[in-house]
């Protein structure tokens, strides 16, 4: 074995899942949802009973995973249904679509907010 994959299996932070769970925990958007919709919403059900958060808890974190891995899925397994070429063009073609997404709503902000 190399030192290298034994570093990076020593290493929590080399894996995907690490990072995708890094990367989720520091996204300033999740905790400003929190902080916001998410509070209002968890104090909502606590009025009507712990078990009603527990719930809507358990029911959040199974909507995320089955939408997540849905996206992953369909994205690894992309190649499988078309060609790599065609898989690569869509992945970009998608990413400049967010892109815009995003800079459209940064020029826009003003307007949203009014």
């Amino acid at each position: 074995m190399s030192s290298g994959i034994i570093t990076s299996a020593l290493n929590p932070f080399s894996s995907t899942v690490s990072a995708g769970i890094i990367t989720s925990a520091l996204n300033p958007f999740f905790v400003a949802w929190w902080l916001t919709a998410g509070s209002a919403i968890i104090l909502q059900e606590y009025l009507a009973g712990i078990l009603s958060v527990l719930a809507f808890i358990i029911g959040h974190w199974i909507a995320d995973f089955g939408f997540l891995l849905t996206v992953s899925s369909s994205f690894s397994r992309g190649t499988e249904i078309i060609s790599q070429p065609t898989h690569q063009k869509l992945v970009y073609l998608c990413g400049g679509f967010m892109s815009f997404i995003g800079l459209w709503f940064m020029i826009n902000n003003n307007n949203v907010l009014q």
